[in-house]
């Protein structure tokens, strides 16, 4: 019997059927996200590190409502840990939306924070092309670094001799050395990088590389 072929002719893999991974339906790409994603969730992360997780906490809503990011009163923060990073304290949590029937969507955004130790005016910084939403009443901040500011944006409620510090030249050669796929801003008594998507040990590694090299600057202002 002659081996099977696919359509173009080639000889096909009678066993590629039988191996190939199931395919998933919407719902359960919307609930359960992405597949096999690289350097598993958030929980994976923490378990690294030694930190503990929980399921959700509702104490992180005013964080939420002062973010830049798109939510609403339906979206929290679940999972979340806690653990300390050098000399600071950190969180990090997934933002995911509760749907009509109770039932918790996929991880839209990942989000890592670290308490700011005195209260700081509103603060974005995001990539150049991310349309920053809540940016309303914020003032654009030039940092002087040419090759920073040709690829990010920095807006502020006021600018002052802290925020400067926050967004100095350890923040700058970070940012600049990344991806581009990160904002940091300031809530809830809060410093916070995200990055749509979910959380996994690498998104977790480079927020708390952002945080404290923007926390360090900070330092080195007051």
């Amino acid at each position: 019997m002659a081996e099977p072929t696919d359509p173009d002719g080639r000889d096909a893999d009678p066993r590629s059927a039988d191996t190939a991974p199931p395919r998933r339906g919407w719902w359960r790409r919307l609930t359960e996200g992405p597949a096999d994603l690289p350097g598993g969730g958030l929980s994976d992360a923490a378990a690294l590190r030694g930190w503990p997780v929980q399921d959700q906490d509702d104490t992180l809503a005013p964080v939420l409502a002062q973010s830049p990011m798109r939510l609403t009163p339906e979206h929290l923060a679940a999972p979340v840990t806690r653990g300390r990073a050098g000399t600071w304290d950190l969180l990090a949590f997934d933002v995911r939306y509760r749907m009509p029937r109770g039932e918790l969507s996929a991880a839209q955004y990942a989000v890592t924070a670290v308490p700011v130790p005195l209260p700081l005016p509103a603060l974005q910084v995001a990539p150049r092309r991310f349309l920053t939403h809540g940016g309303a009443g914020l003032l654009v901040l030039p940092t002087g670094d040419d090759a920073f500011d040709a690829r990010w944006r920095v807006l502020v409620g006021e600018d002052t001799a802290e925020i400067r510090g926050l967004v100095g030249p350890q923040l700058r050669a970070v940012l600049l050395a990344g991806p581009d796929l990160d904002e940091l801003w300031t809530a809830g008594g809060q410093l916070a990088a995200s990055r749509a998507g979910s959380h996994h040990d690498a998104v977790l590694t480079q927020h708390v590389e952002q945080l404290t090299a923007a926390l360090a600057g900070l330092r080195q202002a007051l």
